[in-house]
């Protein structure tokens, strides 16, 4: 059955894919988009996608978004300068829109682990959309990644990586469930696809479980050179604390091998199978002349990094600065790549080794 399916976040690590997924399958696609000229969108529209110019926090420009449409797919991030607050609304906004809009079906990207209270700020955002999405009476299915191995592609942990280290607020032998998001996109298309198995239910998955030192040898395997894993305590990690505390009190519980048994065609990924398809040579090669490269001197020049990293900058970039910098990491690059991306937050599938930028 060929179906009308709206995404958001077309041109984002989730949505795109996803929406690339269902264009695949032979699905119309309506993509809510901000910019209709960018080139990840005319790829879309080339293929056949329909693209609806519109904003989280516009009622209207949503409800056209879910007109017409199936299935709704629901997601929202607190990264970019949102934050947990703005992600819960921006949620809510597109389930209301979708009901509205007399949408059937909806399939929210949540969070393994937001189905409890945990005290964790990306994930009581998304238990709270989770609620509101089971007061609304629609069809609904809830797909909950764990911790995703995209996210070491970040500038943030690209650097330290860059210098040899995964640097994280876990102890080297303690196991950590994750997921490629390519799997998520896949399962997700299952959930949108499935209605009749997927209505009224929540999963929770992860393609693999890999401690820290594990991931640190199938890196250096994989790009060619020595990487040590780093264990730092979590209340150095600022605003991630309560994200590695909930790691180590509780962790995640996704069941792989029913995954993998009932719905193979997913892939589920282990960790050194998608490293091994990452293009590192691109992401980790910095040309010495770069001024966030390598050839920065040790004591690590103050005038390249943003002002909240400047020492009278913000304290608790400040404090991850010189955390970087006592592990021998280029914390101008690390940094600098992090502020270009947006202020912190941490989610598996969105999760990243970033700091909370002061706002004052």
């Amino acid at each position: 059955m060929k179906l009308t399916v709206a995404v958001p976040g077309v041109t984002g690590r989730l949505g795109g894919p996803l929406a690339e997924l269902l264009l695949e399958h032979g699905h119309q696609i309506r993509a809510l988009v901000r910019d209709q000229a960018s080139p990840d969108v005319r790829r879309l529209q080339e293929r056949g996608a329909t693209t609806v110019r519109g904003d989280f926090d516009d009622r209207f420009s949503l409800e056209e978004w879910a007109k017409g449409a199936d299935v709704v797919f629901i997601m929202s991030t607190p990264h970019h300068g949102v934050g947990p607050q703005a992600e819960t609304r921006h949620a809510i906004a597109q389930a209301d829109a979708a009901r509205a809009a007399g949408v059937g079906y909806v399939v929210y990207s949540s969070s393994a682990g937001a189905d409890r209270p945990t005290r964790v700020p990306f994930m009581e955002s998304k238990r709270h959309v989770e609620e509101h999405l089971r007061s609304l009476g629609l069809l609904h299915a809830f797909v909950a990644p764990v911790y995703c191995m995209d996210n070491v592609r970040f500038p943030w942990n690209l650097e330290p990586l860059r210098a040899g280290r995964v640097v994280r607020g876990l102890p080297p032998s303690l196991a950590l469930q994750q997921v490629a998001i390519m799997d998520v996109a896949a399962f997700c298309a299952l959930a949108i696809e499935r209605q009749d198995a997927f209505a009224g239910t929540r999963w929770e998955i992860a393609s693999d479980v890999i401690t820290g030192e594990e991931e640190a040898r199938a890196l250096s395997r994989v790009v060619g050179r020595p990487v040590a894993y780093v264990s730092v305590e979590p209340e150095q990690a600022d605003a991630m604390t309560p994200f590695f505390r909930f790691v180590r009190e509780e962790g995640f519980a996704a069941d792989i091998e029913r995954l993998r048994r009932d719905y193979p065609e997913v892939g589920w990924r282990a960790f050194e199978t998608w490293a091994a398809g990452q293009d590192w040579d691109a992401m980790l090669w910095v040309h010495p002349g770069d001024r966030h490269g390598s050839g920065l001197s040790k004591r690590h020049r103050t005038d390249l990094l943003p002002p909240a990293c400047s020492p009278r900058g913000g304290r608790r970039w400040n404090s991850v600065r010189a955390l970087l910098i006592d592990l021998g990491v280029n914390a101008p690059a690390a940094l600098a790549g992090a502020r270009r991306a947006g202020p912190p937050a941490i989610a598996p599938c969105c999760a990243v080794l970033q700091p909370t930028a002061n706002r004052r």
